[in-house]
């Protein structure tokens, strides 16, 4: 049985879901990985990371790890800014809200820090950007080295070795 996937009406039909994207990073492997993702997402047309210093100042091996992750956008169609926002006392993710108020952008992606199996899934600062923002959010989280994107399976053909690849999230899907 064939079933239809009308999230791939909507993309193919050129419609543009997510054309600008914030993405709160804190410069490590995993900020890296949501990166690289939005890399990913069809029809955006521009991406505003967010680094959020506690300080105030920036250090340069912040400014570098910024201009790396700037990079990990290779797709030449969208637009990467890089803004740096003090640290507060209202916190992170107000910070992040402010931004989002500010930036009006249609997705932001976050990642989780829980495990599954801890006693909630989110963090403090995710749960309170997924319930007070007033546009999308995608919380990825990212469990030991399988992807979020993409998993293997095997195709009708048994006799075939070949695996394909498919993506979980189809509005994650890059054009073929």
């Amino acid at each position: 049985m064939h079933m239809k996937e009308p999230v791939h009406t909507i993309i193919d039909q050129g419609h543009t879901m997510f054309e600008k994207i914030l993405i709160p990073t804190d410069l490590s492997e995993m900020s890296e990985k949501l990166v690289a993702c939005a890399d990913s997402i069809r029809n955006v047309k521009e991406v505003v990371l967010l680094h959020i210093v506690h300080n105030g100042d920036v250090t340069l091996r912040e400014r570098e790890d910024t201009e790396r992750q700037q990079a990990l956008i290779r797709n030449p169609a969208i637009t990467v800014r890089c803004i740096t926002e003090g640290y507060n006392g209202d916190g992170i993710p107000a910070a992040i809200l402010k931004t989002a108020e500010a930036e009006k952008p249609s997705l932001i992606i976050m990642g989780a820090r829980k495990g599954l199996l801890s006693k909630t899934l989110l963090g403090h600062g995710g749960t309170e950007v997924l319930t007070r923002s007033r546009t999308h959010v995608l919380i990825m989280r990212f469990p030991g080295r399988v992807s979020l994107l993409r998993i293997r399976t095997k195709q009708k053909n048994r006799s075939s070795p070949v695996s394909s690849s498919r993506s979980i999230f189809p509005v994650l899907q890059t054009k073929r």
